[in-house]
């Protein structure tokens, strides 16, 4: 079974309706549901722009 890896920016588009990207995240996370696209994993990884 396939698995990939989606950043929370889709979940955060998908739950807000004024979000650019609001209708493909709906999308996306319809096709996860509906088992049309692979499971997803949302990572916890985090990055810093401090030097």
């Amino acid at each position: 079974m396939a698995v990939a890896v989606i950043d929370t920016g889709v979940l955060i588009g998908m739950a807000d309706i004024d979000d650019e990207h609001h209708d493909i995240a709906m999308e996306i996370v319809r096709g996860i549901d509906q088992g049309t696209l692979p499971t997803a994993r949302v990572t916890n990884y985090l990055t810093s722009s401090r030097a």
